[in-house]
């Protein structure tokens, strides 16, 4: 249940803390913000238009009616449950996995392979530690999964897309912080 609380107040917490803990001056955390904003609105933009494209069923109907999906393979169970609730819209691709991973990818872009991050859910009244950007990826693939909203694949999918969002945004939409940046990501117009 962790991973049940609402993403945006949760990273923007996260914001708050990394600006703290790793001394960010004002306009360094603005621009944090600002980019962790961005790419977590991007991957949402992603993720619902893929929802309502694709109108992908969820794993309770899928193991609900699998009975009657055309697969002799497959055996329904009209009782079975998901063991934590079932969003009422589409089910790929993975909300939770494209956030999560953008997210991790900008810390990832921003301060490297040991992001060394903290993150408070307010569901649960705890926090966890993530020392890389692979350890949010596998864990917001595994809740969403064993809670039974979406299926795997969609969640790597996700999870692949909110990585792939932040390298485009870093490489073509953010200009180099003329203070800190080392302009490894600028382009040279003209």
């Amino acid at each position: 249940t962790f991973w049940t609380d609402n993403m945006v107040i949760m990273t923007n917490s996260a914001y708050r803390q990394v600006a703290e803990s790793r001394g960010l001056n004002l306009i360094e955390t603005a621009r944090l913000m600002a980019m962790g904003n961005m790419v977590a609105t991007d991957s949402l933009i992603f993720t619902f238009d893929s929802k309502y494209t694709y109108s992908f069923w969820r794993p309770v109907a899928a193991i609900r009616m699998a009975n009657d999906d055309g697969n002799d393979l497959t055996s329904g169970d009209a009782t079975w449950m998901p063991a934590l609730p079932t969003p009422n819209f589409p089910e790929y691709v993975a909300g939770h996995g494209s956030f999560v991973s953008s997210q991790a990818e900008l810390f990832t872009q921003l301060f490297g392979p040991q992001i060394e991050l903290d993150l408070t859910s307010r569901v649960t009244g705890t926090t966890r530690h993530f020392a890389t950007a692979a350890d949010m990826r596998t864990e917001i693939i595994d809740a969403r999964t064993w809670g039974g909203m979406h299926f795997r694949t969609s969640s790597e999918i996700a999870v692949a897309t909110g990585q792939q969002l932040v390298l485009d945004a870093v490489t073509s939409n953010f200009l180099a912080d003329p203070l800190t940046d080392t302009l490894v990501h600028a382009t040279v117009a003209g």
